[in-house]
């Protein structure tokens, strides 16, 4: 199973929505508690428990410092306490600790567009004391995302959505709708690719589109 994550952006200037997409299982934030370096490897403290980062693997690496301990990472060895990965000569040791994230999302390129809908069924409990209205009640919560861009036939992440359509893969997604920053709203939730679209025009550029099913809720909280 696929656990490249992906994330979707717009370079339109001005265009604030994000949508970012994890394939397999969603990006998983730890504390850092300790950072040390010997030469150029670094070794960071982190409670994965029974999840650590799989050797070779990204992670992404924020609020430490010194911050040439920042970024992202690539894996050198793993345990469930912590991992070494290459960093800058002569850093010294943490003295603030921030976190890392286990399969931090990755650009998608050239994204264009995003539609998100989110709706609920309205269930029809008409019955012979209606007095001539129909009377509705609310039923089940249904949510579904598109996302269009230029055809990169190199882009990772498009080749793991393609993979996540083939393979049944579940997708997590995040939902900015206002933009990444501090205050604004984000959803999240489970979901799985319903089609994937190539076209190409003799006088444009390539394209791909893809859709996105949800599967349970999406769940609101703020940035």
């Amino acid at each position: 199973m696929s656990t490249t994550p992906l994330q979707i952006s717009n370079s339109v200037p001005g265009y604030k929505a994000k949508l970012s997409v994890a394939s397999g299982t969603p990006p998983a934030v730890t504390a850092i508690t300790a950072a040390a370096t010997v030469g150029t490897t670094a070794t960071l403290t982190a409670a994965f428990g029974a999840n650590p980062p799989a050797i070779g693997a990204t992670v992404a690496v924020a609020g430490v410092t010194p911050a040439g301990y920042n970024g992202n990472l690539t894996v050198l060895t793993s345990s469930p306490t912590q991992f070494t990965a290459t960093v800058a000569a002569g850093l010294g040791a943490g003295t603030v600790f921030g976190t890392v994230t286990v399969n931090p999302p990755i650009n998608f390129g050239e994204l264009d567009e995003i539609d998100f809908t989110k709706t609920r069924d309205m269930l029809d409990a008409t019955s012979h004391d209606a007095n001539g209205a129909k009377i509705k009640k609310p039923g089940l919560i249904d949510w579904n995302a598109t996302a269009k861009g230029l055809h990169l036939a190199t882009d990772i992440t498009q080749k793991a959505v393609r993979a996540a359509l083939d393979g049944s893969t579940p997708l997590y997604i995040t939902v900015y709708p206002e933009g990444i920053g501090t205050g604004n709203t984000v959803q999240t939730g489970a979901c799985y690719v319903k089609d994937f679209k190539f076209s190409a025009a003799v006088k444009d550029l390539a394209k791909a589109d893809f859709s996105l099913e949800g599967s349970g809720f999406l769940v609101e909280s703020v940035q």
